[in-house]
């Protein structure tokens, strides 16, 4: 095909030799026209199939999600739930359907990358509607399958929306958009990673955040409608439209900070301060303390190894300094700066959960919880911030990352699992929480515990930062 284009694409001159001076200047255009009709159709044709395999893989692979991630459920497998069953299943087939040119399963993710000129405005228009498709025929063939299956779905597919949880959906909706656009290199494991960052998300955020893939809660709705079950028309727009919002939001926040460590920071911290919030709500009684550990551990890991290498890793300033010490090196305006924007950031995620008026409203509160008088979670801190200091600090390969963000989302779940109150490992949703708490209610605040639950956090990491120098050389990294 190559060697016929640029075959034509030289007839003209070729043409040229054989015909009078008379001829000459109309066949030679003739043949211009038919060298450039040539050319334009190579062009579309190669167009088209550059196209057609993304779109087929993205049906395939969406039919998929819906089909497994709606059937798992119904083994009643413990912990196997919706929210669990599809961050699985979304994790799986990125991983796998690579080859397949398969990049995002998710119109939202699909909508950012047309956003940023990754993909052309009509292929991925022609995506996003072979998302949607996909989803469908899942849905379909799952209703088919197992009868009714609309009972694998959560009940805020059917759910009239509230302002409460819409505000919710739109910020782990953002998160995940986010750690997708710095992400955004195409690793082979970034499918998982943002597996888990859903599961997190779905754990922390309840049911308001089990959809943030548009093309899944349509197909849990044509399953609703397959199976006789009434379906919420204003349910069904916002669930589908809610996540493209979000994604907008994301690409918003992605050119903001692009070049500019100090608000990737505040973005970053802010993702983070949420969901670490949203966790000390959520497991404020025994029961609900271990699922709330874990999923914040999930989250947690998934937005240190996507949302925040490009800013250093950090949204902790007590890591920040402690890196500082482990290499020597002085505290200059900028570093006051960088601290600065991450408790901007851990504050308006408190405050924006103390506005909001559901169960996620008492986390300003929990993480603001004194420690005083308590030695066990005095050393426990030290000893999990020392730990967390470490974890930053390490590399331990391609999966683990660098930093090493399995390790991270770990000591993270620990310090809320560790002790009977979530334990201050980042001084910047300390602060943030407090200013929630006087913000909202205008309660006096004891200083002096505040300040020592801020300085918790730099005496663990000092601690991290002399034992780092007992790690080899190798497995360290520079903040």
């Amino acid at each position: 095909m190559t060697e016929n284009k640029f075959n034509v694409l030289f007839a003209p001159f070729q043409l040229s030799r054989h015909v009078n001076s008379c001829t000459a200047p109309v066949q030679v255009l003739n043949g211009w026209r038919v060298a450039v009709r040539s050319v334009v159709h190579y062009n579309i044709s190669v167009y088209k199939m550059s196209s057609q395999k993304p779109a087929l893989g993205e049906f395939t692979g969406c039919s998929l999600l819906m089909l497994i991630s709606g059937s798992l459920p119904l083994l009643k497998v413990e912990g196997l739930d919706f929210p669990a069953a599809l961050s699985l299943t979304y994790g799986s087939l990125l991983l796998l359907m690579r080859d397949a040119h398969v990049k995002t399963l998710n119109p939202a993710l699909t909508l950012v990358d047309v956003l940023r000129n990754q993909v052309e405005t009509g292929a991925g228009l022609m995506l996003i509607l072979c998302q949607f498709a996909g989803a469908a025929v899942g849905a379909f063939g799952l209703s088919v399958l197992v009868g009714s299956s609309s009972q694998s779905f959560p009940a805020s597919v059917g759910a009239p929306p509230t302002g409460q949880l819409m505000v919710i959906q739109l910020v782990f909706g953002a998160a995940l958009a986010f750690a997708y656009i710095r992400g955004g290199e195409g690793g082979k494991y970034d499918g998982p990673w943002l597996g888990a960052l859903m599961y997190g998300s779905f754990v922390l955020g309840g049911e308001a955040t089990a959809f943030l893939n548009p093309a899944v809660a349509l197909g849990a709705n044509v399953c609703r409608g397959i199976s006789g079950m009434s379906t919420n028309e204003a349910t069904l727009a916002t669930l589908v439209f809610l996540p493209l919002l979000a994604a907008g939001l994301a690409f918003l926040l992605d050119r903001v900070s692009e070049q500019h460590l100090q608000m990737s920071e505040l973005v970053g911290c802010f993702f983070l301060s949420f969901g670490l919030l949203a966790a000390a709500a959520k497991g404020s009684t025994s029961a609900a303390a271990g699922p709330a550990a874990v999923g914040f551990a999930f989250y947690a890991a998934a937005i240190v190894r996507m949302a925040s290498p490009a800013s250093g890793g950090s949204l902790n300033p007590a890591v920040t300094g402690g890196a500082l010490l482990s290499e020597s090196r002085s505290i200059s305006k900028d570093v006051a700066t960088v601290w600065l924007f991450q408790l901007c950031g851990a504050a308006a995620a408190a405050l924006l959960l103390g506005r909001v008026g559901t169960a996620a409203g008492a986390a300003a509160p929990a993480a603001a919880a004194s420690i005083a008088g308590d030695w066990q979670a005095t050393a426990l801190s030290l000893g999990v911030s020392a730990l967390l200091m470490i974890a930053y600090c390490t590399d331990f390969g391609d999966f683990f990352g660098s930093p090493a963000a399995a390790f991270i989302g770990a000591v993270y779940g620990l310090s809320l699992m560790a002790s009977k109150a979530p334990l201050p490992i980042n001084p910047a949703v300390t602060l943030g929480a407090a200013a929630a708490v006087l913000f909202k209610e205008a309660a006096a605040l004891n200083l002096l515990e505040m300040l020592a639950e801020v300085a918790l956090p730099f005496g663990g990491c000092i601690c991290g930062a002399a034992l780092l120098r007992l790690i080899p050389s190798e497995y360290k990294r520079r903040l």
